[in-house]
């Protein structure tokens, strides 16, 4: 079985503290767990200004896919917001055929993430 490596920092910009969670590896039904806990883990902290960075995430399954729209309405009911950057173009295809791209704000960079948080 291939794993999920994650990697979370707090960064403080000019819009304030935003959490930065970095995956590497494979997001999938076995693994999603990992990244769920994490996800919790943040919002019961009240981190709710969260950017996901998959520039080194190989594979994403419908768990993933799942997670990313959970974290978003999780998010923003809490006056927050979820960015994706850096998403691999064979996970972006699929991320945009699920209608995400309308949901989710995706960006090239972390940078460019953290200005588009209001």
């Amino acid at each position: 079985m291939i794993g999920l490596n994650l990697k979370c920092e707090s960064t403080k910009t000019d819009r304030g503290d935003v959490d930065v969670v970095a995956m590497e590896g494979y997001l999938d039904g076995h693994t999603a767990p990992k990244l769920m806990r994490l996800i919790d883990d943040l919002i019961s902290q009240k981190h709710y200004r969260l950017v996901l960075d998959m520039s080194r995430l190989e594979y994403m399954s419908s768990a993933g896919f799942g997670i990313l729209a959970a974290t978003q309405k999780r998010t923003q009911a809490q006056g927050g917001d979820l960015k994706v950057v850096n998403l691999p173009e064979k996970i972006r295809r699929t991320f945009v055929t699920l209608g995400l791209e309308n949901i989710i704000e995706t960006h090239a960079t972390r940078e460019d993430a953290f200005a588009a948080f209001r």
